[in-house]
């Protein structure tokens, strides 16, 4: 076999470092699962009723399409726990005020309050939604949702006695993508990203004590979450850091409680993933500090595949092929390892999310077809944005739009 040329020997180094991560992952997740009943009850056992009250707060930006289904979702649950449910819109100009005062008076007869509050003037974002909404609330725990999940008729009151029972300041669980009949090829290729992160690499980080937030759900001791929360581009990223740096961690109940209502379009995705290519750009400082706080080797190698393992494998799974045709035709399939591992990785995914999602044969093959060139399309996209000027970034609310 011919030997690669000096480029072919580097491209070697990004490949093994992916495969490993791969590997790592794709071997822990036969050490976890997707419950499908509430854990430690037998299937016909009765959930015990919540020891403490929530407050459910839910930030809104021209989300009236997804919002009646969130707040529908909510008023299904038992909410003999609910203390209080806060709608903070920021600046929306669309139907969403009129959406959530069109259900006060379904929570008053529940025995809810249901308050629909604006972010003051000169605030904006998720960050100022979620700090807005935490100082109109008076207990200490808050369900944090964003108002394109449909939350499980059970989710409240499992989350809050899991929550109890772990003891831990910060607690979610599994968010699989929201299943329309009949979805098309593209809801498969976006919706497949979701199950794969959640089932695999959600519930192997969990395994070590290292799961991050999740973003569209989390109950949190409010007080606690205020202080490692940061304006940015992802804040679930940034608080996680924070909480996996300081010993803390997110304890994730492996169930599927919440489903979100994802993007159906692959522009929507590309314009997504350009955002949240920036915001891992600006967390990479930040994973490496998390890194070198944990003491285990797991654990180390566990933080460091945060961005390879979201980003970084893609990169690698379509750029390395592509080199390795002109530099060492011999060599290729090394260079198709990561794609190989990746394929693996889903169908693992598959199989354990078979019993809470309806999959296409077809929708799991065009994921991995499809997928890793429209996260390297918008690793370029972002870098160009990066290269033009950076405040482009925060004026462009077309990035936050679902298409």
């Amino acid at each position: 076999m011919a030997s690669p040329d000096p480029l072919g020997w580097v491209l070697l180094f990004p490949v093994a470092a992916v495969a490993f991560f791969q590997l790592f992952y794709l071997l822990n997740s036969f050490r976890v699962a997707v419950w499908q009943q509430p854990a430690g009850l037998a299937a016909d056992d009765p959930l015990g009723s919540p020891r403490e009250r929530v407050s459910v707060v839910i930030p809104v930006f021209n989300d009236a399409s997804t919002l009646g289904g969130c707040l529908e979702s909510i008023a299904v649950n038992d909410l003999t726990c609910c203390a209080k449910v806060v709608v903070v819109l920021d600046r929306c100009t669309d139907e969403s005020e009129e959406v959530a005062r069109s259900y006060v008076q379904r929570f008053a007869g529940l025995g809810v309050e249901l308050d629909v509050q604006h972010l003051p003037e000169g605030r904006a974002g998720k960050v100022a939604g979620i700090l807005h909404g935490g100082s109109v609330i008076d207990t200490d725990l808050a369900l944090l949702m964003d108002s394109d999940i449909i939350l499980a008729p059970t989710a409240l009151a499992e989350l809050a006695e899991f929550h109890r029972r772990e003891k831990s300041d910060f607690s979610s669980c599994l968010i699989f993508p929201q299943q329309e009949t009949g979805g098309s090829l593209a809801s498969h290729v976006i919706c497949n990203n979701r199950l794969y992160r959640q089932s695999v690499l959600q519930n192997v980080k969990n395994l070590f004590g290292l799961a991050n937030f999740p973003g569209g759900l989390q109950l949190v001791d409010y007080k606690k979450y205020r202080d490692v929360l940061e304006h940015g581009f992802l804040e679930d990223l940034t608080a996680t850091y924070r909480v996996i740096g300081e010993g803390g961690r997110v304890a994730i109940l492996p169930r599927v409680l919440a489903h979100e209502v994802e993007r159906q379009t692959i522009r929507g995705m590309f314009l997504q993933r350009t955002r949240w290519t920036l915001g891992a750009i600006q967390h990479l400082p930040s994973q490496v500090r998390a890194a070198r706080t944990r003491r285990r080797l797991k654990e180390k190698i566990v933080v460091n595949s945060y961005h390879v393992m979201w980003e970084f494998q893609y990169y690698v799974m379509v750029m390395a092929p592509l080199i390795g045709l002109w530099q060492a035709a011999a060599w290729w399939p090394v260079y198709l390892l990561p794609y190989l591992l990746y394929t693996a990785q889903v169908l693992r995914s598959a199989y354990l999310t078979r019993r809470c999602y309806r999959h296409a044969p077809g929708g799991v093959l065009a994921h991995c077809a499809v997928f890793p060139s429209v996260i390297t399309a918008a690793l370029i996209g972002a870098l160009a944005m990066l290269a033009v000027k950076r405040r482009m970034y925060f004026d462009t609310t077309v990035l936050f739009r679902r298409t």
